[in-house]
């Protein structure tokens, strides 16, 4: 995470869990991910669990967000790129 402390750009690696792989990558601000994460996730994300990820990347750590379900026409149109491509 770097830039203006208002709105950071991020990177955001999905990692494909049974292989611990990473599959595909998105870099933005911190807006937009958020806007991202809520358009892909499978349930919705509360402000606390935002307000804890935005903390923890403040901090310079990693954060996680589970269980998300995407399909690879929607990574596409949302700016994601194959890293294995």
């Amino acid at each position: 995470m770097h830039g203006p402390e208002a709105d950071p750009t991020l990177r955001l690696l999905l990692v494909e869990a049974r292989k611990a792989q990473i599959i595909y990558e998105w870099l933005g601000s911190w807006s937009q991910c958020m806007r991202w994460i809520s358009l892909v996730s499978e349930r919705p994300i509360l402000p606390d669990q935002l307000n804890a990820i935005r903390r923890l990347l403040d901090l310079n750590k990693l954060a996680t967000i589970e269980n998300l379900r995407l399909l690879d026409h929607d990574l596409d149109t949302l700016g994601m790129h194959r890293v294995d491509s």
